[in-house]
């Protein structure tokens, strides 16, 4: 099924670049394959541990604390939960760690949306 695909979407894209700039040619070509391996992508935990530093009166940096937090990957969407936990908690990073600077990486979902969505305007 997926070499099925595979083969039309680079018949398609064969058919496509015939009048297109090359280097546009490749781009769309990279957006397709890469479109087919994140369509594929299965749904995955991990670990994270974050080491956060804070800036002493003397401008030196020291330790200020680590946090480690799991994060699950499914359906496209992040969700999190402590380490220890039994089970992965329906909110936002931000209501879990409410001091401090904190961020997600969302990196899964970002590449996944700009190589799977209708954003041809590169």
């Amino acid at each position: 099924m997926r070499l099925t695909l595979s083969a039309l979407l680079l018949i398609a894209a064969a058919a496509q670049s015939q009048s297109l700039p090359p280097d546009l040619q490749r781009l769309l070509t990279l957006k397709d394959r890469a479109s087919v391996l994140l369509a594929n992508v299965p749904d995955y935990t991990c670990l994270e541990t974050v080491g956060r530093v804070e800036r002493s009166a003397q401008g030196r940096r020291k330790s200020a604390d680590v946090i480690r937090v799991a994060i699950a990957v499914v359906d496209g969407k992040e969700t999190y939960g402590w380490p220890d936990g039994e089970r992965f908690l329906d909110r936002q990073l931000s209501q879990m760690i409410r001091s401090g600077l904190t961020a997600t990486g969302l990196y899964g979902p970002f590449v996944r949306g700009l190589m799977t969505g209708k954003n041809d305007d590169f």
